[in-house]
């Protein structure tokens, strides 16, 4: 053991540069790894901070049928809605500027 400690001082003494770049990108790896590793629960409770204080929708029903009052007067009477807003959308096909694009309204 008492060798293999004398060889590992022999090799830092003779390539001090070497040991040093080495030791310096493992410092920046740990580094932008701990960065990476701390960011994501950061970005997750940003997110749910930023959804939960913009009121958006929680859940969203599309049928191809569509919903008729009755449907739509029984979500409102839902002690968990806090608001129900009906809507229409379709799929267009707009020429714009001679290329077509497909547009939702």
């Amino acid at each position: 053991m008492k060798a293999l400690h004398k060889n590992i001082i022999r090799e830092i003494q003779k390539n001090r540069s070497r040991f040093f770049s080495i030791m310096a990108i493992i410092a920046l790896s740990t580094g932008f790894f701990g960065g990476v590793k701390s960011a994501s629960p950061t970005m997750l409770n940003t997110c749910s901070q930023y959804i939960s204080g913009s009121d958006l929708m929680d859940l969203r029903l599309i049928s191809s049928v569509g919903f008729d009052d009755e449907d739509i007067k029984s979500l409102r009477e839902m002690d968990e809605t806090s608001g129900v807003l009906p809507s229409y959308f379709a799929d267009l096909i707009a020429d714009v500027k001679g290329v077509d694009t497909t547009i939702r309204v």
